[in-house]
């Protein structure tokens, strides 16, 4: 039976590895949401300035694309962390492979899939929609620097490929 056991732990400990690496997914895609609705509202309030357009009204229905911006870029980040961040992390765990890339590749299949599904994908016509999918690199730039102390801290054993972070 003691094979058992360390499977049991090495699942016990697959799946608190997994658990942790969905928490920074969730801090980065709120820190990406602050930054974004930041940014937005930042940049529409610079432009009604510039134009010489700035009221009181025009600022608070910056303020409020901004948050509405933010919002739906958490609530589509969570279910993408959910659907596609755990099960990517848990399948690259496995393959005992750290690199961003695929999480930054998954981000950007993600970002056009939302803005498709949400009328305003990115295409020739239309490419300044480009930076819709800025906050979602910006969630995988954050997760990448919460989970490389955790992956320095846990390397993999020396008779399996090393660890690499970037």
């Amino acid at each position: 039976m003691p094979g058992g056991d360390h499977q049991a732990d090495d699942r016990l400990i697959a799946q608190v590895r997994l658990n942790i690496a969905f928490e920074q997914l969730i801090v980065a895609a709120l820190s990406s949401a602050a930054v974004s609705v930041a940014c937005i509202v930042l940049f529409r309030i610079g432009a009604l300035i510039w134009s010489g357009v700035w009221t009181v009204r025009a600022t608070f229905m910056a303020l409020y694309y901004g948050i509405s911006f933010g919002a739906i870029f958490f609530l589509l980040a969570f279910a993408a962390a959910a659907l596609v961040g755990a099960p990517l992390f848990r399948a690259l765990e496995k393959a005992k492979y750290r690199k961003l890339w695929p999480y930054y590749f998954a981000a950007v299949l993600a970002g056009f899939f939302c803005t498709s599904a949400l009328g305003s994908p990115v295409s020739v016509e239309r490419p300044a929609n480009i930076f819709l999918m800025v906050p979602g690199l910006l969630m995988v730039a954050i997760f990448g620097r919460l989970i490389r102390p955790f992956w320095s801290a846990h390397p993999f054993p020396a008779d399996n490929r090393s660890i690499s972070i970037h």
